[in-house]
């Protein structure tokens, strides 16, 4: 038997259990330890083996990792915990009689070291390449790919078309200064200055925005589109050095490279 298979059967004989699912992307953290969830069907499932059960510290976070909720939770032998992230708020439910889990359930378990989902693919082995005459190894291909770093403990995700939001709602692009106290910004042809400020929340609306930025000496460092959602509010971080960027939505940020320069002494 595999081990990662192994353990995963192993988890099932967990002595209790804490669940936590989200409205939106959140780390949670647990007795120090942060776990990135995302919203939607996805859960997060932390096993506590034979005296490890009792009162646990239990701590939300924003993905830019601002503290949101922190607090104490009982989780009795024998029992789980179930809490949801739902409108800011965290509520847990009465411990319930804990059945053994089936694999088919979603959520991270600790497999080899890492924190995983459900879908997990054990990492592909280094194999020599297909000799001439032979055919290609589909199996072998997929569980290479499944080794990706996109998601926690090399999960893969599936690649889906980008929906980018129209313009016509409202939104709010709040600006992250991650340079010197001084910036130089333009959104949408607006010059946006910063003199000591770290951030600043512009209502620009949903829909694509243009925007640049420029050294002390206003001369153009990067410039790009950054997509702000309909009621939503998108964190861009920008510096001198390095490309914006729109953490935890690397589609929200497309990067235009610069103009060449102007030749001045062409005849």
């Amino acid at each position: 038997m595999f081990p990662w298979l192994w353990l995963l059967l192993s988890l099932a004989q967990a002595k209790s259990q804490l669940i936590v699912t989200t409205d939106r992307p959140i780390v949670v953290v647990v007795n120090l330890k942060p776990y990135p969830l995302q919203a939607g069907s996805a859960k997060l499932a932390v096993d506590f083996p034979d005296g490890k059960e009792g009162r646990q510290k239990v701590m939300v976070r924003s993905v830019l990792g601002k503290e949101l909720w922190s607090g104490t939770v009982d989780v009795p032998v024998g029992k789980k915990v179930q809490g949801e992230w739902m409108a800011q708020q965290m509520v847990f439910g009465a411990p319930v009689a804990l059945n053994r889990r089936r694999l088919s359930d979603q959520g991270l378990y600790n497999v080899e070291g890492e924190w995983v989902y459900s879908s997990y693919a054990p990492k592909a082995k280094e194999v020599e390449g297909p000799k001439p005459g032979e055919g290609e190894d589909l199996i072998l291909d997929a569980v290479s790919e499944a080794s990706g770093e996109e998601a926690v403990g090399g999960v893969q995700r599936e690649e889906q078309a980008v929906e980018r939001p129209a313009p016509g709602a409202p939104g709010v692009l709040a600006l992250q200064n991650r340079t010197t106290s001084w910036a130089n910004l333009v959104v949408d042809g607006e010059p946006v200055e910063f003199r000591g400020e770290r951030r600043k929340e512009l209502p620009v609306g949903s829909g694509p925005h243009q925007v640049e930025v420029r050294d002390f000496h206003h001369e153009l460092v990067f410039q790009g589109v950054v997509w702000v959602g309909a009621d939503a509010t998108v964190e861009l971080h920008f510096s001198e050095t390095a490309e914006p960027a729109v953490p935890g939505s690397p589609h929200a940020w497309e990067t235009k490279e610069p103009p060449p320069p102007v030749d001045t002494e062409a005849p």
